[in-house]
């Protein structure tokens, strides 16, 4: 089989995301196949060009026929004694030998040059692919042009075309006039091209390829969703009929060269051993008070992160201790040094200017006081290199903090707890109540730990469990809930981020029942500083599980996971709260993230009167000290004159005595002469 990919980066030659490590690694494996033949054509970008490492040679050039233009077009390939995996590039200095690869402001120009120099460069090779695979919008085009230009040259005609989307958001929108001005297409295609009132290359490309795929299952369903496929949900469900998840793979000896490097020195007595620098920076901030740090990274790298979560809370949480690892989103929640985290910041390589951009700018409003790691990956394979050093990092601190780090003893409890349920039934609820006063959306089940005995409905039991966080506390959200789907994951981030935000407190978000199994283990068996909200709700389409099984669908499981968790929760003194709601809908969670934001409006409000008051008590106490400060001056005072008056009396008694006495003296002798 003869395969051509049609792609915009690969590594090692240019890469500025996931696109490049695919293209580079999918090629291979393809020419490792039996009577297997690939071609890769890129542009010749002036990175490459300029790059005395790659040994690039000339093969011919020729005109590419682009609407009213004809263009010139090189056409290079990179020397190399693999015949079943060549390498070739496109070569126009005016659209390629710029800096970047994307974000000028002729890219759909310079991408449609590129798509029909493509198709053209195959007549120069003579050499036909069985199949063409072309790469996101920008060489979307390839197929369109294929179809619409080629189908009568009969060596292109058996030609069948993939067309992978790695990234939805980007789908080569233009104005309308882009389909004669620069693609030059017939009359009856503007159909094809047209979309929302613009040309959008993406949308072509789904309706003209042979197989349309993406890179995994989950996302091929995902992008069939208004909220993931950015306007296009009904053009691929209408084509759903060819569009495959397909895992995107990697290059194992690779991955596995950087795995071994890195151990090498990670298990180095040296002073640049990255394990020891990051265990160093986690140890030593959780000596000065710092027990938790804030996970920041853009999107695409916050897969990592729930990794890395999972190491790090299950490896020390034990014993009364722990460090509490928070896969943040919202970095203005550290905007003041709360004083009892530490920052732990991933650049990530992306091909998203905005999205990096947004990232950028988020790291900005940190305050500096909040000590920071810093690490960048650039590639997949570094991943390699990062699982080891934090599993070196982490086994030295649960060293250092006196933690066995390869044992989990708390989930064991919470696994016998569930299976108590499954075999006895659900422990009853405290209360039940129709928790939205406007509509009835049916009633939630409450049921908390013997702390909070005593509150008689939702408001009070949220007040109560809200309200006992303090400094230092974290608040932890652990749902039993799809994550997808329109509404969800917006409302129960609404939750989490408003709680942080009003009491100033670290927060995760937790999916269950993966969570019990990471963070479940630190929320059991670390230091008492967690408040828990546990929510979980009745299926809106259950799923049964064969006969025998302790639970009779998934949907009974979760519950019971859920209840599980509270009851080992409470039996270790946390503050614990279970709702189990009556759907999970996107409108029922919204419902809920309002109630919340409700109760958390009341306390801050009755915190507010409660300081006020306190300030006008002790205003007044204020104002009494002085009164009497002054009216003791006053008695003190009159006091003062009336002892001055009968001091004064006294003297004045003395004078008039001692001057009786001397007419007195005088009197008894007259015989003495005068003085003087």
């Amino acid at each position: 089989m003869k395969i051509l990919l049609a792609t915009s980066e690969a590594a090692p030659f240019i890469k500025t995301g996931g696109l490049g490590d695919v293209a580079a690694a999918l090629p291979k494996a393809l020419a490792e196949t039996p009577n297997t033949e690939v071609y890769v054509f890129l542009p010749y970008y002036k990175a490459i060009k300029d790059n005395p490492e790659f040994e690039i040679e000339y093969i011919t050039n020729f005109t590419v026929p682009l609407s009213w233009r004809n263009v010139y077009a090189g056409l290079f390939r990179a020397v190399s004694k693999r015949k079943k995996l060549q390498y070739y590039f496109i070569d126009n200095e005016y659209y390629f030998y710029r800096d970047g690869c994307y974000g000028h402001y002729d890219d759909g120009e310079r991408f449609a040059f590129y798509s029909k120099a493509i198709l053209e460069a195959l007549q120069y090779l003579d050499w036909y692919p069985d199949v063409i695979h072309a790469n996101d919008w920008q060489t979307a085009m390839v197929p369109v042009f294929l179809r619409a230009h080629y189908m009568n040259v009969a060596k292109y005609q058996p030609i069948r075309t993939l067309f992978t989307i790695h990234n939805m958001e980007y789908q080569g929108r233009f104005p309308d006039e882009f389909v004669d001005e620069v693609l030059g297409l017939p009359e009856d295609w503007k159909g094809t091209m047209h979309f929302d009132n613009c040309t959008n290359l993406m949308k072509a490309a789904i309706l003209v390829s042979d197989r349309v795929s993406t890179v995994s299952h989950t996302y091929a369903f995902e992008i069939q969703n208004p909220y993931f496929a950015h306007g296009l949900h009904d053009v691929l469900r209408q084509h759903s009929y060819k569009l495959n998840g397909v895992v995107n793979g990697i290059d194992l000896d690779e991955f596995m060269a950087h795995a071994r490097a890195a151990e090498a020195a990670c298990s180095e007595d040296a002073i640049d051993n990255p394990a020891i620098n990051l265990a160093a920076f986690l140890y030593d901030n959780y000596l000065k008070g710092r027990n938790k740090f804030s996970f920041l990274t853009p999107r695409r790298g916050r897969v990592l992160g729930l990794w890395i979560e999972q190491l790090v809370a299950e490896s020390l949480g034990k014993e009364g201790q722990g460090i509490l690892p928070s896969i943040e989103i919202d970095s203005l929640l550290l905007t003041e040094d709360p004083g009892d985290r530490s920052i732990i910041m991933y650049q990530t390589q992306t091909d998203l200017w905005d999205e990096r951009r947004n990232f950028e700018m988020s790291l900005a409003y940190i305050d500096n006081a909040v000590p920071r790691l810093n690490y960048r990956i650039e590639s997949v394979y570094e991943l390699a290199e990062h699982f080891v050093m934090w599993e070196y990092a982490i086994a030295m601190c649960g060293y250092l903090m006196g933690v066995c780090p390869f044992d989990q003893p708390d989930v064991a409890s919470a696994k016998a707890e569930v299976l108590a349920i499954l075999e006895h039934g659900q422990p009853e609820a405290a209360f039940t109540e129709v928790f939205t006063e406007s509509v009835d959306m049916g009633r939630v089940e409450v049921s908390y730990a013997a702390m909070f005995e005593g509150c008689e409905d939702l408001h009070e039991t949220l007040y109560a469990l809200l309200s006992s966080l303090q400094p230092g506390d974290f608040f932890a959200l652990n749902a039993f809930l799809p994550f997808t789907g329109e509404g969800r994951r917006e409302a129960i981030e609404q939750v989490r981020h408003g709680v942080a935000e009003a009491f100033g407190v670290s927060s995760c978000l937790e999916v269950g029942p993966r969570y019990l199994h990471s963070t479940g283990q630190l929320q059991k068996g670390g230091p008492n500083m967690g408040v828990f909200l546990i929510l979980s709700a009745d299926e809106l389409k259950d799923i049964p599980l064969p006969e025998g099984c302790p639970a009779a669908s998934l949907g009974d499981l979760a519950k019971a996971q859920a209840a599980g968790d509270l009851v080992t929760l409470a039996k270790r003194g946390r503050r614990c709260v279970h709702l189990h709601l009556p759907d999970n809908s996107g409108v029922t969670l919204r419902q809920l993230a309002q109630v919340i934001d409700d109760v958390i409006a009341d306390i801050l409000t009755d915190r507010a009167l409660a300081e006020a008051a306190a300030a006008e008590e002790d205003e007044a106490e204020a104002t009494a000290v002085v009164e009497t400060v002054e009216g003791a001056g006053a008695v003190e005072a009159a006091e003062g004159a009336e002892v001055a008056e009968v001091v004064e009396a006294e003297v004045v008694a003395v004078a008039d005595i001692a001057e009786a006495e001397a007419i007195a003296a005088s009197e008894e002798a007259p015989g003495e002469p005068p003085i003087g």
